[in-house]
């Protein structure tokens, strides 16, 4: 089994970069997401997969508006 399978919390993204940029903040912060049980996951460029995943396991769906104007 993978991270993912042993992962407390998934962040979802839309890409690859999404992914490097959290990735790099949580490294600049001193943050180590593996340790603490997330995964950061891209959704490889997919907006419309990504909006599936979120309605699919009930979250709202604005959730990923607000992190955009964060």
């Amino acid at each position: 089994m993978g991270p993912l399978h042993r992962a407390r919390t998934v962040i979802l993204v839309e890409g690859d970069s999404d992914e490097a940029a959290l990735a790099s903040l949580a490294e600049r912060r001193g943050l180590d997401p593996t340790a603490r049980g997330t995964v950061i996951l891209s959704m490889g460029g997919d907006a419309p997969a990504l909006v599936e995943a979120l309605s699919a396991t009930n979250i709202p769906e604005p959730l990923d508006r607000t992190l955009d104007h964060a």
